[in-house]
């Protein structure tokens, strides 16, 4: 252990104190068994949520000593100049990184870009509230790290790359980056110059092949068209004609499959003609438009030969080699047709594809969506930044509250154990700690020896009500005045007001005075009860007697006097053996007399002696039977174990803090 440490003493132990940057590096190298706390609820202390979340790193509700130990080194790790972090500043100093750590430079690179996309001058601070402008530092659509690229921002950087990457959300999608805006992707940008590139050289095949793929001129594509819808019925008529010419020459009958059919049928009609040929099969393999037609046919087939009449062709007839030689030469453009690999540029200005696609401005779109990509590592930076400045506002004071409990000794409740400051019966109360289940805090906190109240407070929050228990420690004064369903004021941390009430107790000695007023006030309570009882029985009986009274006056007739009967005396008791009235009488008597000449002896062995003679004797009297009570609470009182109450909110602590007379007067004051 080094000789610079400097400890204090609190509560009966030596603390270690942090106030300066060496005494940083000192809470690392004191041995843990020294630490005021090795672990606490982050539920009980008030502090920024998310400074705590952080520091928890194993997610379970708790902070322990080496969650904290390994949150301090990575804090120092940053900086060179550590006065921020015993300062407690709001705002992160980018020129009090170290510049050796590479992660302290992705920070300030991070923090750069940030202020950059804020539109913030070129500062060496940054604040919180800047950094969790998330929305604003992902706002730059050109450098918030997720690669899509909106054409706007573009517009002025490259205007030809603006017009391409709006045709490309046209044709082929667009995807939101980050902060909402749509935009194009790595992928929506591939797909798109990969289809050009394949439409442009299909439709170069167009100009460079235009005798084999149009054989018919511009009349090649209807001609086509019309091909199409009767091409599987025409093969399947020649198929049926040589199948015809195939069976034996001489034969006097064909030899045909007959089809039959309901005509008052729709469905059987439809049937039929759709397992009919185009049209009535012959042996000339001719097909011919004034020869019976199927019905169902008879209309596409009509087309067929009137684009085969505009192409030069025979518009009547059409026999079997013609109809080979016919599909001999559409099959080219048929094949070209097939080859088609989309339809998305078909309304599209081929030549303004054709020159993005020679002038590469695909290939800077990419370097764009790279810049984007690269500040990714930039805006995760901003991440770390938050928890860099988090822990540089909040650590030192958390120190000051884990490692030792300098805060918690300060007047106006400034530790982050106390939740604030209660206002009542003439007094501050600091010591105030959260408390979730009253039943387990009395369980352990009743072992301290301190006097606690629970208190249920509530305030209004917007809307609704908010409210929650405190555990309150009655340290000095006395208890006279407090009371289960009393009421006072509550100032939390913020400066907020809420209404409190009593609703529980741990009733323990609260001062010295108190203590050794405890059997005189337990004797008064228990004559003022006494009495209370004796007048109470009295009262009672003369209600009954003049309720009586009223009673017969009321029915009694006109003018007859009703008698007050006398109190009613207390029953005798039950005579023993054979005793007689008589014996009974005169053994009162006796009794009477005994009490009266124990009272004369008294005054006159009291008259002889001093006031003080008779006070001492008094208070020796009130010693023996008083004196134990005494005792107890004296013991308490400066038994009381300040840990104890900590513990039973879920600290865990490493010494004992004795209270002393002193001390409570810091918290109940």
């Amino acid at each position: 252990m080094k000789g610079n440490m400097r400890f204090r003493r609190l509560g009966g132990s030596y603390q270690l104190m942090i106030e300066t940057a060496e005494d940083l590096q000192n809470v690392l190298e004191l041995n843990v068994a020294h630490w005021a706390v090795t672990s606490i609820k982050i539920n009980s202390m008030i502090c920024d949520s998310a400074f705590l979340e952080t520091l928890d790193s194993g997610k379970n509700g708790r902070i322990r000593a080496d969650e904290v130990q390994a949150a301090l080194r990575w804090l120092l790790s940053y900086y060179k100049d550590v006065s921020d972090i015993v300062a407690g500043a709001d705002h992160l100093t980018l020129s009090k990184l170290n510049p050796e750590n590479p992660a302290a430079r992705l920070i300030q690179e991070s923090v750069r870009v940030a202020q950059r996309n804020l539109n913030l001058p070129d500062s060496d601070t940054i604040t919180m509230n800047e950094l969790n402008d998330h929305a604003n530092i992902i706002s730059n659509a050109l450098q918030n790290g997720d690669g899509v690229i909106p054409p706007d921002p573009v517009e002025s950087l490259d205007p030809e790359a603006a017009a391409c990457i709006r045709d490309i959300m046209k044709r082929v999608g667009s995807h939101p980056d980050v902060s909402g805006v749509p935009g194009v992707s790595q992928e929506d940008l591939d797909t798109y110059e990969s289809l050009a590139k394949t439409y442009l050289a299909w439709i170069d095949r167009k100009e460079q092949d235009a005798r084999t793929l149009f054989p018919f001129g511009d009349h090649t594509a209807s001609f086509y068209a019309a091909f199409q819808t009767v091409e599987e019925a025409v093969d399947a008529f020649f198929r049926s004609c040589e199948t015809l010419n195939y069976t034996a020459a001489g034969e006097a009958k064909l030899q045909t499959v007959v089809h039959t059919f309901d005509p008052l049928n729709a469905a059987s009609v439809d049937a039929f003609l759709d397992q009919s040929v185009i049209a009535e099969v012959n042996r000339e393999c001719v097909l011919r438009l004034d020869q019976r037609v199927n019905p169902v046919w008879r209309d596409r087939l009509t087309a067929f030969f009137q684009a085969q009449e505009q192409c030069g062709l025979d518009g009547k007839s059409l026999s079997l080699a013609e109809w080979i030689a016919l599909r001999r030469n559409l099959a080219p453009y048929g094949a070209w047709i097939a080859s088609k690999n989309t339809s998305i540029f078909d309304d599209a200005e081929l030549d303004c594809i054709r020159a993005w696609m020679n002038s590469g401005v695909c290939g800077r779109i990419r370097e764009l969506m790279k810049a984007d990509v690269a500040v990714a590592k930039n805006l995760d930076g901003c991440g770390e930044a938050r928890k860099l400045l988090l822990y540089q506002k909040d650590m030192m004071e958390f120190l000051n509250n884990f490692v030792c409990m300098h805060k918690l000794f300060e007047n106006e409740a400034k530790s982050m154990i106390q939740v604030g400051i209660l206002v009542m019966d003439g007094r501050q109360f600091t010591l105030c700690t959260l408390v979730h289940n009253i039943a387990e805090h009395k369980a352990i906190a009743v072992r301290s020896n301190i006097c606690v109240m629970y208190l249920d407070i509530a305030t209004e929050g917007g809307s609704a009500v908010k409210s929650m228990k405190v555990a309150v420690a009655v340290t000095s004064g006395h208890m006279r005045n407090l009371f289960i369903g009393k009421s006072g004021i509550f100032y939390t941390r913020d400066g907020s007001v809420w209404d409190a009430k009593v609703i529980d107790f741990i009733q323990q000695p609260v001062s010295i005075g108190e203590a050794l007023c405890a059997p005189f006030l337990k004797f008064g309570e228990f004559m003022q009860k006494q009495a209370d009882k004796f007048f109470s029985t009295k009262s009672k009986s003369y209600e009954t007697n003049i309720s009586n009274v009223v009673d017969k006056t009321a029915s009694a007739p006109p003018g007859q006097i009703v008698p007050v009967p006398a109190p009613a005396a207390a029953p005798a008791a039950a005579p023993a053996g054979n005793a007689s009235n008589p014996m009974m009488l005169m053994g009162g008597g006796i009794g009477i007399a005994a009490i009266g000449s124990a009272f004369a002896f008294i005054a006159k062995s009291l008259s002889g002696m001093s006031f003080w003679t008779v006070f001492s004797i008094l208070m020796g009297i009130l010693l023996i039977f008083g004196g134990p009570m005494i005792l107890s609470s004296m013991l308490k009182l400066f038994r009381r174990n300040l840990a104890v109450f900590l513990e039973a909110n879920g600290y865990a602590l490493n010494r004992q803090m004795r209270m002393s007379i002193k001390m409570g007067r810091i918290f109940t004051f």
